[in-house]
């Protein structure tokens, strides 16, 4: 491995003030050059050098969870059972656990729900997982779209994350039938969206398979850029309710 790639991770995860430790960029190397080496295999990702896969996967991860942590820090944080769905080759999961894992004294997630439609991207996750040494860890990866996907993990705490998945009335819809479908009254969806979204501060809709309707609301939202002003990103927050 070249100093180089470790010299411009240490510059931006210092630049975008997180902890650019060795457990972190270890394991940020092994999962990278896994995903490289298996994508030739099938074709889980157009981001296929380690530069991009540091500063658009990994810091673009890692920095939206830091961000809505960061939004209330009055907040009690810990003990988060979180989800993510279309999450494909991990993002931005996987950094996220791989950050929260091994850069903090008290983690503050318990519990990794890792949704996936596409069966190869979950079967490249399962085996990242072994290949990072993960398996004393709470993840459970689904092969299933959220809509149909089977929680069963604690239901207080939920925060549900989303990466450029679809359309806001799709998404709110699927998330409608996910909830109902795990008697889930209550979660937290944090949504990493690109400039210029359209994503509106309330969304009302009900679940196609029951007559149970929910109520979204926009918590707060944050935009911000990385790699020196190179991307943006906001995340925005909303609170889901049965309503």
């Amino acid at each position: 491995m070249s100093s180089s790639i470790k010299d411009l991770f240490i510059e931006e995860f210092l630049n975008n003030n997180l902890n650019p430790n060795d457990e972190v960029f270890t394991r940020f190397v092994n999962f990278s050059e896994f995903l490289i080496k298996e994508n030739t295999k099938y074709n889980l990702t157009s981001i296929v050098d380690l530069e991009s896969i540091l500063i658009k996967h990994f810091i673009d991860s890692i920095l939206g969870f830091e961000q809505f942590i960061a939004l209330d820090q009055s907040k009690n944080q810990s003990g988060i059972n979180f989800i993510d769905f279309g999450t494909g080759p991990g993002f931005p999961s996987m950094p996220i656990l791989i950050y929260d894992l091994f850069s903090r004294e008290e983690k503050l997630i318990k519990s990794y729900s890792l949704i996936e439609a596409n069966q190869k991207k979950c079967k490249f996750l399962n085996k990242a997982i072994k290949i990072l040494d993960l398996g004393k860890v709470d993840i459970n990866v689904q092969v299933e779209r959220i809509e149909n996907a089977n929680y069963t993990a604690s239901k207080s705490k939920i925060l549900l994350t989303g990466r450029a998945v679809s359309k806001p009335e799709k998404i709110f819809k699927n998330l409608s039938s996910f909830m109902s479908k795990n008697n889930l009254d209550i979660l937290e969806f944090l949504y990493f969206a690109g400039p210029n979204n359209t994503f509106q501060d309330r969304y009302s809709f009900s679940a196609p398979k029951s007559k149970k309707q929910y109520l979204a609301s926009k918590s707060y939202s944050k935009e911000y850029t990385f790699s020196k002003d190179k991307y943006s990103r906001e995340i925005i927050l909303y609170q889901i309710l049965t309503n």
